[in-house]
């Protein structure tokens, strides 16, 4: 039996996190097994300010969902028992400073969120048609605008 590389390009402008954005459907086609996913790509937030005590942190959650063809995608923070997902968890953070206003303790920043994993194994569907979907959303809604872009590379046969 041959396996087969599928490769979907995502790309996503200005989601803001309040609700999960779900790239997708990607429809894969009938599955019989599934042997690796390998997911690179990144989160760019438009513009962001921090002031004194601000925090930075991985508010990002995100993951590679795969489900029955026509079905829709599981909630990637409220589903934790879901055995739909390949991968799932939060965005690595890297930020860089652009400005800095030293009056007033702010610095605008240019933050990035890394998108990077790999699920490796056989999982056996059964020859049914399926879906993939890229799933991303934040536990709160006070961030900024953001982009997406990510590759996703499956193996299956």
């Amino acid at each position: 039996m041959s396996h087969l590389l599928t490769t979907f390009f995502l790309d996503s402008s200005a989601f803001g996190g309040s609700s999960q954005l779900s790239l997708g459907p990607n429809d894969i086609g009938f599955v019989n097994k599934l042997f690796r996913c390998h997911v690179r790509g990144e989160i760019n937030v438009q513009g962001q300010t921090l002031g004194t005590g601000s925090v930075g942190a991985n508010f990002w959650a995100w993951g590679i969902n795969i489900v029955p063809h026509g079905d829709t995608p599981d909630d990637v923070i409220t589903s934790s028992d879901s055995d739909a997902w390949l991968i799932r968890g939060q965005a690595g953070r890297d930020d860089y400073i652009s400005t800095w206003a030293p009056s007033t303790d702010e610095c605008g920043i240019f933050a990035g969120y890394a998108l990077a994993d790999e699920w490796a194994g056989q999982l056996s569907l059964g020859d049914a048609e399926f879906d993939l979907y890229m799933c991303v959303k934040t536990a709160t809604t006070a961030l900024p605008n953001a982009n997406l872009f990510a590759t996703v590379r499956l193996w299956w046969s």
